[in-house]
């Protein structure tokens, strides 16, 4: 199990850590809702694997109470991630949980990839701007988490659930 310890250096957790704490002084609701709209902004189509969205502008999505509640608990996984870097087990078992839960939604796997730009984005529009240094610490701890992730989603696969999700694993769309 490869897991989130070691992923990033102790310098690295810092940069992340104190970012994502400015994050948090904006409250996780309002962040959340953010994380969202800039993610289906940049990810046209991605809206529509959530029925409650599906059709629906960014304007009408700003104002959705299912966006901002789905929005916290997206904030609320990451934040328990973030926060407990040096619990490799726990970290795993959640991100894989979050593959598992979302594998039969078919999702298309380029928009995991699309969700993390969004939030370098949102940490990085929360502090007033990020260093270099601090996007590339970023960009390594969300890899991790996303490889985690997948791990749920092929879990969920080789479970016999998930056929599209199956095709779109043996067609390379989903590499590790």
């Amino acid at each position: 199990m490869a897991g989130i310890i070691g992923v990033l250096t102790e310098n690295e957790k810092i940069m992340v850590t104190s970012s994502w704490k400015k994050v948090l002084e904006f409250g996780s609701s309002e962040t959340g809702l953010m994380l969202f709209l800039r993610f289906f902004e940049v990810s046209p189509g991605a809206s529509d694997y959530f029925k409650a969205f599906k059709g629906k502008t960014l304007a009408e999505l700003a104002n959705n109470s299912q966006l901002k509640a789905h929005g916290l608990r997206a904030l609320t996984a990451l934040a328990t991630v973030i926060d407990n870097l040096g619990d490799n087990e726990m970290c795993v078992e959640l991100l894989r949980l979050v593959g598992r839960s979302h594998g039969p939604r078919n999702i298309d796997p380029r928009h995991y990839e699309e969700l993390g730009g969004a939030v370098v984005w949102v940490v990085e529009q929360r502090n007033g701007g990020l260093s270099d240094e601090c996007k590339a610490a970023w960009g390594k701890i969300y890899g991790r988490m996303l490889a985690e992730i997948r791990e749920g989603l092929q879990a969920e696969v080789e479970s016999g659930d998930g056929k599209q999700l199956r095709e779109q694993l043996r067609s390379n769309k989903l590499e590790k």
